[in-house]
């Protein structure tokens, strides 16, 4: 087509008479794309998926085995130090009952001894030490039977409650205390969207609030502004084996996340640089490459 279009400019004897005035207009037309795809700077960006989540969070987990018997509700607000899961134990109970009637059984004996048979004074220090090193770890789980937050925030174990009576394995998660006051937005980006992102340096965590813009979705007219932006390789995904596929968190504390709630699914929108179309193709074809063949 371009040759034909040369040649139709050349040599059609249609344009005989107007034939300098088309070439010129041609090439004035042409001069004029080459400029705005080639040398003008327009507006670029990354978009990406990302969720809310707070900065400060504590998950809880029961420190030992007990029988759930209270579980504060689910979305309540929580102050620090306050109990959120209480569970029971006859066992621990049991324990900690024989170790008090053994600790005192011992020290009468002790007392006896130290009147009537020496010999047998330090015997009894010895068991009647290994007795309170051992009602003091039974204390300590007991305590755990009590679990209370660490943080302020909001309570969330929505499907505890149906589990009252159930038992309760030392280490399983119940729930997750979660602080609204300070939110981020985690963000996942595969090696194509993060180096366009990677390529701007210390400039995207101090422009972010210039730069990035977040929208919950199915929110599209209320938009948040973000205080920083780090980058971090998340894991290797792909379903080969060969070249697993690289993907990076990216981070962004929000500024201002009143009417944000965690688990929320936003969009982040990263604006890049100003760099002419044709550039731009280029780096988009060139992520596109590495990315596929993994260079």
């Amino acid at each position: 087509p371009g040759g034909r279009f040369v040649r139709y400019l050349a040599v059609n004897p249609e344009l005989a008479r107007v034939r300098p005035r088309a070439q010129l207009a041609s090439i004035a037309f042409i001069a004029v794309v080459l400029v705005i795809v080639g040398a003008l700077p327009v507006p670029a960006h990354v978009r990406l998926d990302g969720v809310v989540e707070p900065v400060h969070r504590q998950v809880v987990r029961a420190g030992v085995d007990g029988f759930l018997q209270t579980a504060a509700p689910s979305g309540a607000s929580i102050r620090s130090g306050s109990p959120v899961v209480t569970l029971v134990s006859a066992e621990l109970d049991t324990e900690l009952a024989k170790a008090a009637a053994l600790n005192d059984q011992y020290n009468r004996r002790l007392d006896v001894a130290l009147t009537t048979d020496p010999s047998e004074v330090e015997p009894y220090r010895q068991r009647i030490g290994a007795i309170e090193t051992r009602a003091v770890r039974l204390e300590h789980d007991h305590g755990s039977l009590r679990i209370t937050a660490s943080i302020d925030g909001v309570w969330v174990a929505p499907t505890l409650k149906d589990h009252v009576g159930a038992l309760i394995e030392r280490g399983q998660p119940l729930g997750e205390i979660a602080s609204l006051d300070d939110l981020q937005i985690r963000a996942i980006a595969d090696q194509s969207g993060v180096g366009a992102l990677t390529a701007m340096g210390d400039n995207l965590n101090s422009e972010a609030s210039r730069r990035l813009r977040i929208r919950v979705v199915r929110r599209p007219g209320e938009t948040y502004a973000a205080s920083g932006c780090t980058i971090a390789q998340a894991g290797l995904g792909g379903e080969s084996k060969e070249t697993p596929e690289v993907s990076f968190e990216v981070i962004a504390p929000v500024d201002d996340g009143a009417g944000l709630f965690p688990g929320q699914r936003v969009v982040v929108r990263v604006e890049l640089d100003k760099a002419p179309i044709a550039r731009q193709a280029y780096l988009a074809f060139r992520r596109l490459i590495q990315n596929r063949f993994s260079v």
